[in-house]
């Protein structure tokens, strides 16, 4: 990974022609944990197949999770937790929309740090 690095620099210093480049890694956005959500989305349904996302508002980064529920922010619909007491208003806020869509409610959990809701 260094010698990577290394000759990426070199690559672009004479590119450059000698003017030194800043390079900094990327920064992946990180999930907030799920306890620290007091809002996941508007709660409104939603297609993946409409391009639009009108349902889900006017978030700039909304997103319709999994093909029918709308929510804010991906990193939002990927919160982290440790226990399943953690993913308490993940599955409200996903079962709630469920109800009003006459599904019934499901089970959401605590699996390799992430909320995952199952049946």
């Amino acid at each position: 990974m260094a010698i990577r690095f290394a000759q990426l620099w070199i690559a672009l210093s004479v590119i450059g022609c000698g003017q030194s480049v800043a390079l900094s890694p990327s920064t992946a956005i990180q999930p907030p944990p799920c306890t620290s959500l007091t809002s996941f989305g508007n709660g409104q349904t939603c297609s993946s197949a409409d391009g639009t996302l009108a349902a889900c508002g006017t978030s700039g980064s909304r997103l319709c999770a999994d093909g029918w529920l709308c929510y804010d922010a991906p990193e939002y619909a990927q919160c982290t937790c440790q226990t399943d007491a953690d993913c308490a208003g993940k599955r409200d806020y996903v079962n709630t929309a469920r109800a009003l869509n006459d599904k019934a409610p499901v089970a959401t959990t605590c699996i390799g740090g992430r909320c995952v809701d199952g049946n």
